[in-house]
């Protein structure tokens, strides 16, 4: 199913919701985390309904994922309440989320 799914990934755009409803269909936490890997870039609500998609993972894959992508993709700009931020001002991607936030 993967490989089917990054084969046709460049066709299509979807929202933060269908996001969601696609990774709901995998049971496994590294499929999951392969598909929002593969089909984060073509999300086209994804700075403003990434919140969605977050309540699919759990905390400690939600930070394997931003380790993965980058912090500045994983952020919520939007709606930055509620998350507890770990950074390592040492990293300049996590600085610049830093600086979001003051």
């Amino acid at each position: 199913r993967l490989d089917v799914l990054r084969s046709v990934s460049a066709e299509f755009w979807l929202t933060c919701r269908q996001l969601r409803n696609l990774l709901l269909l995998f049971h496994h936490v590294e499929q999951r985390c392969l598909v929002l890997t593969t089909l984060v870039l073509r999300c086209v609500d994804w700075p403003i309904n990434s919140k969605l998609v977050r309540a699919v993972f759990q905390q400690a894959d939600w930070a394997l994922l931003q380790s993965r992508l980058g912090y500045v993709l994983m952020f919520p700009f939007f709606q930055p309440e509620h998350t507890l931020f770990t950074l390592d001002l040492a990293m300049p991607e996590q600085r610049r989320c830093l600086h979001q936030l003051v």
